[in-house]
């Protein structure tokens, strides 16, 4: 692949992630998921409401959603793990180079 071709490849993706960043603010997409997780709080609010009239046992996790996901595994755990490497093998690397040429100016 030519430098020129790899240029206008990352050209094209950037171009494109751009556009669809702009369809999807234009669209209300974001402002759609807040209204979903605020129509969630809405309706969380009316129930521990309605538990407290009918003098029911009051626990937190019984109105709060956990969305916390664990996105963890096998690839992700892998390319942690790469990337790593390769930050050891980057880090020794310019250590050893620093350290030569300190050697070297100092001869």
């Amino acid at each position: 692949m030519k430098a020129k071709n790899v240029f206008k490849f990352i050209f094209i993706v950037c171009i494109l992630s751009f556009m669809f960043l702009i369809i999807a603010s234009q669209s209300g997409y974001h402002e759609y998921e807040l209204s979903k997780r605020r129509q969630l709080t809405d309706e969380a609010i009316e129930k521990f409401e309605q538990d407290v009239k009918d003098g029911k046992d009051i626990d937190i996790n019984n109105y709060v959603v956990n969305e916390k996901k664990d996105y963890n595994n096998a690839v992700s755990n892998f390319g942690n793990e790469f990337s790593n490497k390769v930050e050891m093998v980057f880090s020794k690397g310019f250590d050893y180079l620093f350290k030569y040429l300190n050697d070297q100016s100092d001869k």
